[in-house]
């Protein structure tokens, strides 16, 4: 039998070895699972419904397993969350891409229509995107939420609000470690390259821009912002083009349209920006530069091919994205989309034609056909 003290000393032993093996365990297998996981355009469809519906997520986890091609022009995105249902919880894109995006009108448009109090990550889009006010890539309307590692591929356009990652941005938020590369557009005001309007607050850190941003006032390369608001801008730069549409003159910014807010560590390109167009300069903490370094702006950063680019973005998935699967309306239409593919595999196959021979070969030749017939 085993003497009180030395019992004592074993479970302790026992207890060191126990939190040594816990310490070296990766966090992600600690982790506790998604409430949801979304691997294709059906999934996230159903998703969005969901939000739309009226469950808001509030609390719960939703994840991206695989990067989804929503197939562009012929299925226009109904976005997630609207000006009556909003999305609350945690959206985690892992780091899959998202291509294929398309809208064409309305309001809190994006991926994400309206956010409030919840936090979308790690995702990139692609695509075109077309509103009116509170327009973006990835979330049109963001109130007292969170943009994390998120970057914009594609080009936005609507009247105000608009902007590469978020078109409105309301309440305490913050936009981290984000980029847009799009080409962003406004008729009315409030356009940025990261984000659009500002309303009293809100914070962008390491976040850039290298896509063309235009538009007739409060126009930034960064953000758009607002004449009443404070937003804070910390390790930001722009290197894209900032036109005046207009040639007003009104709020036009290298970095930032309009602010009462604050910069710190902030950079804008003479040679590619603003600079162009005569317009004003920018608030005290951003810095008129020929280049930018990575060095300059700090670790969220990494040397990219001509500019800094951030460092989540070596993550980025470059898996072949998961295409929409069609179904046709009519048993007629089913028959006939049947009859039009057996007649491409037979040709092919008497042509003995490969993915490497010609276009008709290519396996994604066919990829997502349908008979218009409905």
């Amino acid at each position: 039998m085993l003497k009180p003290k030395k019992t004592v000393k074993k479970c302790l032993s026992w207890l060191l070895a126990l939190v040594m093996i816990l310490s070296v365990i990766p966090v992600a297998v600690l982790a506790a699972p998604a409430d949801l996981s979304i691997s294709s355009a059906k999934e996230l469809l159903a998703f969005s419904e969901k939000v739309n519906g009226g469950e808001d997520f509030s609390g719960k986890t939703v994840e991206l397993t695989a990067d989804i091609d929503l197939g562009g022009e012929g299925s226009e995105w109904t976005p997630i969350g609207s000006s009556s249902s909003a999305f609350a919880g945690t959206f985690d894109g892992n780091n899959h891409v998202i291509s294929g995006l398309y809208i064409s009108s309305g309001s809190n448009a994006g991926l994400f229509g309206k956010v409030n109090g919840g936090t979308v990550k790690n995702v990139t889009v692609k695509g075109s995107v077309s509103g009116s006010s509170s327009v973006a890539g990835v979330v049109g309307y963001l109130n007292a939420g969170n943009i994390i590692n998120c970057g914009n591929n594609a080009d936005v356009s609507g009247s105000s609000g608009v902007g590469g990652v978020v078109g409105y941005v309301g309440g305490a938020s913050t936009v981290s470690g984000c980029y847009n590369s799009g080409n962003v557009s406004g008729t009315t005001g409030y356009i940025g390259g990261v984000s659009g309007q500002h309303w009293r607050a809100g914070k962008l850190e390491n976040c850039y821009n290298t896509g063309k941003v235009s538009g007739p006032a409060s126009v930034g390369g960064v953000a758009g912002g607002h004449k009443a608001a404070s937003p804070e801008l910390v390790n930001c730069y722009n290197a894209g083009t900032v036109e005046d549409s207009a040639g007003y003159q009104n709020n036009i910014g290298a970095l930032i349209g309009a602010t009462r807010g604050t910069a710190e560590n902030c950079y804008y390109l003479f040679a590619s920006s603003f600079a162009a167009t005569g317009n004003k300069g920018d608030v005290d903490g951003t810095t008129k530069v020929d280049s930018v370094t990575e060095t300059m702006l700090g670790s969220a950063f990494v040397s990219g091919d001509t500019n800094p680019k951030l460092a989540w973005e070596s993550l980025v998935s470059a898996d072949k994205p998961v295409r929409p699967s069609f179904s046709e309306g009519t048993e007629l239409s089913a028959k006939l989309s049947g009859y039009i593919k057996e007649a491409v595999k037979s040709s092919k196959t008497k042509a003995g034609l490969t993915s490497a021979d010609s276009l008709l070969g290519n396996e994604n030749y066919m990829a997502g056909a349908r008979s218009l017939l409905q």
